[in-house]
Parts: C-alpha cells; sequence; structure tokens
C-alpha cells in the first residue's frame, strides 16, 4: 500500500468511528431529553388539574354568595 492509500483508509476509519460516536451521542440525549419531555408534561398536566378544580370552587364559593346576597336583598 502506498502512504497516501494508508492515509486515506486512517481517515475513513476516523470517519466512520465519528459517525458512530455521533449516532449513540444523539441517540442518549433524544432519550434524555424525551424523558424530560414526559416529566414536565407530567407536571403541567398535574398542574392544569389542580388550576381548574381551584377554578371551579372559586366559582362555586362566588355563585354561594350571589345566592344569598340575592335571597337577603330579597
Amino acid at each position: 500500500m502506498s502512504l497516501d492509500a494508508d492515509r486515506k483508509k486512517a481517515r475513513d476509519q476516523r470517519m466512520d468511528d465519528l459517525v458512530k460516536l455521533t449516532k449513540s451521542w444523539s441517540a442518549s440525549t433524544q432519550a434524555e431529553y424525551n424523558a424530560r419531555v414526559k416529566m414536565l408534561k407530567a407536571l403541567l398536566a398535574g398542574r392544569g388539574v389542580g388550576q381548574v378544580a381551584q377554578t371551579t370552587v372559586g366559582a362555586a364559593s362566588q355563585l354561594v354568595v350571589d345566592e344569598v346576597n340575592d335571597f337577603l336583598t330579597g
């Protein structure tokens, strides 16, 4: 083999190694991001349920106050 062929073979091997490492890093990073997204979506869903319950309680309380006021003022 000539020197140029050896260099090309070594370069190709480095490129192949880089591609493998990049794909491995990408897969692990994607898995980490997917886990974060799942956790944050669950957190937001939980907050949404709490806000809906709080809004419902607030609306019910206001309705009771309005009804009592209407009854008392007749």
